[in-house]
């Protein structure tokens, strides 16, 4: 693609070049037959460089639906290659169980997926709603609900709108940092301890927030689309969790930030060791997506999927 771009490039400059020559020229009745011959000699030329112009723009546009096919039977093979690998997890599964009793595969032990601390990450990658959320709440296999407080996070708004405000029983609203450059300081866990002097503007990051930000890559977040609405606002964010009882978290639920939408559309969920997020597992729990603003906020994450349940 690069070649053709370059041919297209140099084709294209040849016959702006030769233009210009004929261009500025004036004739008239009284000028030279060889005068006359030279423009004519030019004008000839005009022709066969617009065809090579057009010849390699065709080249160029061609390499380019090229790896543009190509780029999609990738991801497509990759989410093939995906689905095989978890069939043969399925698949050996059943085998160890089936033939242990023979002396044959040995069960591998399921992992351990309880956890004391919980990171939640989000992106609010819808059109409609906005980047806010009025609380986290975290669900056991038994369907029990499992307290929780925030305990480190990435950023916050202001006073009126601090991510300790997911803690149960606040009335505020957690909503994202925006408009001016952060201030940075320690996570608040409790809004009660939010003192004079700790927010300046409305873009509050905590120190961990800064060095370990959320980030999209060309616009994304593990393929989902992320969206920033305002200047100095992130495309994603995280926050993290301790539960009050070590737990294996099935289901998430979050609801709407006071009143308004949440643009609210891919959740995912890790564990951690502590309130540090550095001690966090890349390999999440699981996640859930949301495909419109309608639908409720609801993720099993068993599952791996989105909906009311």
């Amino acid at each position: 693609h690069a070649a053709a771009s370059q041919a297209f490039a140099a084709a294209e400059a040849a016959y702006t070049a030769l233009n210009s020559q004929i261009c500025p020229i004036t004739l008239t009745y009284e000028d030279s037959e060889e005068e006359h011959s030279a423009v004519v000699s030019l004008t000839q030329q005009l022709y066969p460089k617009a065809r090579e112009a057009v010849q390699a723009k065709a080249w160029r546009d061609a390499n380019k639906t090229s790896m543009d096919n190509a780029q999609s039977a990738y991801d497509a093979a990759a989410s093939a290659a995906e689905t095989a690998d978890l069939h043969v997890a399925t698949k050996r599964a059943e085998e160890e169980t089936a033939c242990a009793g023979y002396g044959g595969l040995v069960p591998t032990p399921a992992p351990d997926t309880t956890a004391l601390y919980v990171k939640v990450t989000v992106v609010f990658g819808l059109h409609s709603g906005r980047s806010t959320l009025d609380g986290v709440e975290f669900f056991d296999a038994e369907g029990l609900k499992i307290s929780a407080s925030v305990v480190n996070y990435q950023d916050e708004h202001n006073s009126g709108w601090p991510s300790c405000a997911l803690n149960d029983g606040d009335s505020r609203c957690w909503y994202e940092g925006f408009h001016n450059a952060p201030v940075i300081g320690e996570p608040i866990g409790q809004c009660a301890d939010i003192k004079n002097g700790d927010f300046q503007g409305n873009n509050r990051v905590t120190t961990q927030g800064a060095s370990h930000e959320c980030t999209c890559v060309n616009g994304k977040y593990k393929g989902h689309t992320c969206r920033t609405r305002h200047s100095y606002a992130a495309g994603c964010h995280w926050f993290l969790f301790q539960l009050e009882r070590e737990a294996q978290v099935s289901r998430i639920q979050l609801t709407q930030g006071c009143g308004y939408p949440a643009a609210l559309s891919y959740v995912e969920v890790s564990a951690c060791t502590s309130a540090d997020v550095t001690t966090c597992n890349d390999e999440i729990l699981g996640s859930g997506t949301r495909a419109s603003a309608d639908q409720p906020m609801d993720f099993d994450l068993g599952q791996l999927s989105a909906g009311a349940l």
